[in-house]
C-alpha cells in the first residue's frame, strides 16, 4: 500500500487562500518520530539550483549529510545532476566535493507525489530523516518563480510527506518578504514568532502567498509536526566566489538603479544575507535547535542603508540622480514589463507597495523586525558574516560587472535631469516622518538591557534595578506629561499629553506591585540613567513646542516598546520572574497605535506652522540618547 500524497484525494482543497489555506482534515502527525540529537544521515533539499541552495547543500555535506536528495526539475534524474552540477559550479562551489553525497530526484512539488512515482514516493517517505525545503525569495529568478498557488501546495505536500511513514522535522525556509505591509497595520517592529499581518489587497502576491506557506507549517507544528521556519533577507552574493547575472535581489537593485539613472529619496535599509552566511546559521540552527515551530531571523547584522550602494556606483562613474520614491518605482516598473531584465526580481516589491495608488511609503510598508531566535542559537558558534562595508559593496560590483550584470558607465545611456518637482504636502510629511522615525532594530541590538537578555539571562538584581529606575523616571514623566498638557492647553497636542498622563497613572500601580514583589528597596541608589532621563523630560516639558514634544514622545514609545517586548521574551521563559514585573512591562509590549498616529499628526502639523525642523530633530537625537542611556546604567551591560 502506497503512502497517501496530499492530492490523492486527502487535501481539503480551498480556493480562498490565503485566509483559508489550512491544512488537510485527514492529515496526522502520529508517525513514530525520527530520533532527535544527531546530524541526519538522509535529507531531502528542494531548490537547491538557487544560490542559497547551493550552498545548503555545501553546508549540509560538510555538517556530515550522508545523503542529500535533490528534488529538482528534470527529465530524469541524469538531466538533474547536470543541471545541479552546473549550477552549483555557476554559483562558485566545487561540485566534487558534494557530488558523492548527491541523490538527484527528478520530480516536481506541483505534482502529485512530488512527481514521483508510487514506489519512489514511499521509499523517499520511509528512508527520508529530515526536510529542508528552500522556498525563499531566492529560489529563482521572480520571471520564474512558481505560481503563488504552487508555493502553498508545495508546502502542503512537503507537510504531508514529513507526516507519512515516520515524522520527520520539516525546516522552512521562508523570506523575509511575509513581513511586507505588516506596516499598514501600523506595526513598525515585528518579533520573529508574531504572525505578519496580511497585504489586504484584493489579489494575493508573492508576500500573500509567502505568509499562507508559514501559516500551513506553523499549523502542522501546532498538530505535533517538527518544524522551523527561517526568514532570511534578501540573499546576497557571498564574499568569495562566481556571481550569476540576476541570481541576487541585491543585483536586480542595483541594475535598476543603473538602468534609471536615479536613485529613491527613502532611507530605505540595505538589508541583505549573504548566501554563505546564511546557510551555516541555517544548518547550524536545524542541527543545534529543537524544531519547536520557532521563526529565525537571517539579515547582516551590520548592513546599512541603499545609499551605500549608490555611492559606490557614483564612485564608478555612473550618473545617478535621486528622485521621490514613488516616481522611480513607476520607472523600474517599466523594466519590470521587459522580459528577462534583472529588475523583475524586485517585482513583488514594486509591484506590491500599493504604488498604483502613490500612497504607500517604504519606511511603513516593511517594518524592522527582531534576530533574537537568531542571535541566541548562534552565540558563541562564530558564524561571522562578511563586513558590509566600503570593500564588500566594491567587491560585489567587481563580479557584478564580471557576469555582465553591471554594464560600463560608458555603456549606460545618460537620462536629462528633470525639471525642478514641487513636492506635495504630503509626501513633505512622509519624508518628514520617515526622517524622525528611530531605527528601531539598530537601537535594541545596540541596548545593553537587550545584549544582557540575549548572553547572560536577567537576573533578579537586574530586575531590581531596573524597577528602581523606574520609580523615579515614571513619576518625573507624568510631571512633564502634566506640565506639557497645561502649557498646549485645548490644542490636539494639550489632549495627546492629557491621555499620556492617564496612561501612566493607570500603569503606576502595577510597577509598585513589581516593586514590592521584588523588594525593592527604597533607599537603593538611582541608577544615574534613570536621572539623566528624568532631567531630560522635565527639560523638555519646560521648553519644547509641540512638535518637537509629540516627536520624542512618539520616538519613546517606539524604542521603550520594543525594548519591552524584547525583554518580555526573556523573562516569560524564566521561572523566578515574578508576575508582576511581566505585567508591568506588558502594558508596553505593543505600541498604542492612537497615541503613535496622534504624535504624528501633532508632529506634521506643527511644521506646517513654523516650528524648526531641524529643532524637532535634535530633540529626536537627545530623546535616543538619553533612553539609551537609561537602559546602559538601569540593566547593565553583560560582563564579559
Amino acid at each position: 500500500m502506497h503512502a497517501r500524497s496530499p492530492d490523492d484525494g486527502s487535501a481539503a482543497k480551498t480556493g480562498d487562500w490565503p485566509a483559508g489555506s489550512g491544512l488537510f482534515s485527514s492529515l496526522r502527525f502520529a508517525a513514530p518520530p525520527i530520533p532527535e540529537g544527531r546530524t541526519p544521515k538522509r535529507v531531502l533539499l528542494t531548490c537547491a539550483t538557487s544560490l542559497l541552495g547551493s550552498f545548503l547543500l555545501d553546508r549540509l555535506v560538510r555538517a556530515g549529510v550522508a545523503e542529500v536528495r535533490c528534488l529538482i526539475r528534470a527529465r530524469d534524474a541524469a538531466h538533474g545532476l547536470s543541471k545541479l552540477a552546473e549550477r552549483v559550479r555557476g554559483h562558485g562551489l566545487d561540485f566534487g566535493a558534494v557530488e558523492g553525497n548527491v541523490v538527484p530526484l527528478a520530480g516536481d512539488l506541483s505534482q502529485p507525489r512530488l512527481g514521483l512515482s508510487p514506489d519512489a514516493y514511499d521509499e523517499l517517505a520511509r528512508t527520508t530523516e529530515m526536510i529542508v525545503h528552500n522556498g525563499s525569495f531566492d529560489a529563482g529568478p521572480a520571471l520564474a518563480s512558481p505560481p503563488a498557488e504552487t508555493v502553498v501546495s508545495g508546502v502542503r505536500a512537503l507537510i504531508a510527506l514529513a507526516a507519512s511513514e515516520r515524522l520527520k522535522p520539516l525546516h522552512h525556509i521562508s523570506t523575509l518578504l511575509t513581513i511586507a505591509g505588516s506596516g499598514t497595520a501600523h506595526l513598525r517592529y515585528i518579533l520573529e514568532d508574531d504572525r505578519p499581518s496580511p497585504l489586504g489587497t484584493d489579489r494575493p502576491g508573492t508576500a500573500d502567498s509567502r505568509r499562507a506557506a508559514e501559516d500551513l507549517v506553523r499549523e502542522a507544528s501546532s498538530r505535533g509536526l517538527p518544524a522551523a521556519i527561517y526568514r532570511p533577507h534578501a540573499i546576497a552574493a557571498a564574499a568569495e566566489g562566481v556571481l550569476r547575472s540576476g541570481d541576487t535581489p541585491i543585483g536586480a537593485w542595483t541594475r535598476a538603479i543603473v538602468d534609471t539613472g536615479a536613485a529613491p529619496e527613502a532611507d530605505l535599509p540595505l538589508d541583505f544575507a549573504p548566501a554563505d552566511y546564511a546557510a551555516d546559521v541555517i544548518v547550524h540552527v536545524l542541527r543545534t535547535q529543537p524544531p519547536d515551530g520557532r521563526v529565525y531571523t537571517i539579515t547582516h547584522p551590520a548592513a546599512g542603508e541603499l545609499s551605500a550602494l549608490v555611492d559606490r556606483l557614483r564612485n564608478r562613474g555612473y550618473s545617478i540622480r535621486d528622485i521621490p520614491y514613488d516616481r522611480w518605482a513607476q520607472d523600474v516598473s517599466a523594466l519590470i514589463q521587459s522580459p528577462g531584465h534583472p529588475a523583475r526580481q524586485l517585482a513583488p516589491l514594486i509591484s506590491e507597495t500599493g504604488t498604483a495608488t502613490g500612497q504607500m511609503r517604504p519606511h511603513w510598508f516593511f517594518p524592522e523586525f527582531s534576530c533574537t531566535n537568531t542571535i541566541r542559537a548562534t552565540a558563541n558558534a562564530g558564524l561571522d558574516p562578511p563586513p558590509a562595508g566600503t570593500a564588500y559593496l566594491d567587491g560585489l560590483l567587481d563580479r557584478f560587472a564580471r557576469s555582465g550584470l553591471l554594464p560600463p558607465p560608458s555603456a549606460v545611456r545618460q537620462r536629462p535631469s528633470d525639471a525642478a518637482t514641487v513636492v506635495a504636502p504630503g509626501e513633505r510629511s512622509a519624508r518628514l516622518l520617515s526622517a524622525l522615525t528611530p531605527r528601531i532594530s539598530r537601537f535594541v541590538r545596540e541596548t545593553s538591557a537587550y545584549r544582557r537578555s540575549c548572553t547572560h539571562g536577567l537576573a533578579l538584581e537586574d530586575l531590581r534595578r531596573f524597577v528602581a529606575g523606574e520609580l523615579p523616571a515614571q513619576l518625573t514623566e507624568i510631571a512633564a506629561f502634566e506640565r506639557m498638557a497645561a502649557e498646549f492647553g485645548s490644542s490636539p497636542a494639550g489632549d495627546l499629553f492629557r491621555k499620556m498622563t492617564q496612561a501612566a497613572r493607570t500603569v503606576r500601580p502595577v510597577l509598585r506591585e513589581a516593586a514590592a514583589e521584588l523588594e525593592v528597596d527604597p533607599a537603593q541608589p538611582v541608577p544615574q540613567g534613570a536621572v539623566d532621563f528624568g532631567c531630560f523630560m522635565t527639560e523638555l516639558s519646560h521648553r519644547a513646542r509641540p512638535g518637537a514634544a509629540a516627536a520624542v514622545l512618539r520616538t519613546n514609545l517606539l524604542l521603550w516598546c520594543a525594548v519591552s517586548a524584547e525583554l518580555l521574551l526573556t523573562l516569560r521563559g524564566l521561572a523566578s520572574t515574578p508576575a508582576a514585573i511581566v505585567r508591568y512591562l506588558e502594558q508596553f509590549e505593543h505600541p498604542p497605535v492612537d497615541i503613535l498616529s496622534t504624535c504624528a499628526d501633532v508632529l506634521v502639523a506643527a511644521v506646517e506652522l513654523g516650528e524648526d525642523g531641524d529643532d524637532i530633530a535634535a530633540a529626536v537625537r537627545r530623546a535616543e540618547a538619553a533612553l539609551r542611556g537609561y537602559f546602559k546604567t538601569v540593566v547593565g551591560d553583560p560582563v564579559h
